[in-house]
């Protein structure tokens, strides 16, 4: 008894409440029309934005991929400049130790510059 009191209450408040009449709205067909060509405009609109945004992602994905290439091209490159640099340093100390000293010792250019021009204006007298 007591859930069919219960049952009857709930049944009494859903149809004081329901929806008046008043409520329901009813287009006519022009603007039924109208809509539905600003719905199909919307969609239409947004699968074109979709394509672009579609488009625009794997141009971005293409750039990402071309920028990381490049970074493994340069990072190799910065790496041979390394081996480079150390094998130039190695070659000019080898270019040092098998350099003969008196090559560089301008007294010694001077000095037999010297002799020679001499022995020259000698022997031609």
């Amino acid at each position: 008894m007591k859930w069919n009191l219960l049952f009857l209450s709930l049944v009494l408040t859903i149809s004081c409440y329901g929806q008046p009449q008043d409520s329901v709205v009813c287009l006519p067909k022009s603007d039924i029309v109208t809509l539905a060509n600003k719905i199909r405009l919307l969609r239409d609109s947004l699968n074109y934005r979709g394509a672009i945004i579609f488009a625009q992602d794997t141009l971005i994905d293409s750039q990402k991929k071309l920028i990381s290439a490049q970074k493994d091209q340069t990072k190799v490159a910065n790496d041979m400049v390394l081996n480079l640099k150390e094998e130039n340093k190695v070659l000019n100390d080898t270019v040092k130790l098998l350099q003969p000293k008196w090559y560089d010792n301008k007294w010694l250019w001077f000095s037999g510059g010297s002799v020679f021009v001499t022995a020259i204006i000698l022997l031609s007298k």
